[in-house]
């Protein structure tokens, strides 16, 4: 069972983008739920990593809705999990190639 967690520069960015977007556009409270959700998620994962749904695009990857509006993208290992991505899942879905 993967103990640490790791994330890509594009995945922290876009988790640092979503919250100061909720804070600044809704509240602290909206954004603070959202950082406890993500990392409910990841505590989820790290228990059972291959929980999520297997990525019809990228071999070994997987994704997991955070809420209705944002998936998360992660590939695990046997020591890490690694989030690749977190994706609005309003965008259009060609345009998210995992």
């Amino acid at each position: 069972m993967p103990e640490k967690v790791n994330w890509s520069k594009e995945a922290s960015d876009k988790f640092e983008e979503i919250v100061n977007y909720l804070k600044l556009n809704w509240s602290e409270k909206i954004a603070d739920d959202f950082s406890r959700k993500v990392y409910k998620k990841i505590e989820q994962m790290k228990c059972f990593p291959d929980s999520g749904i297997t990525s019809r695009k990228k071999v070994g990857l997987k994704k997991m809705l955070i809420t209705e509006k944002n998936l998360l993208v992660y590939q695990y290992f046997k020591d890490y999990i690694l989030i690749v991505n977190i994706y609005d899942t309003r965008v259009n879905p060609k345009k998210i190639d995992y």
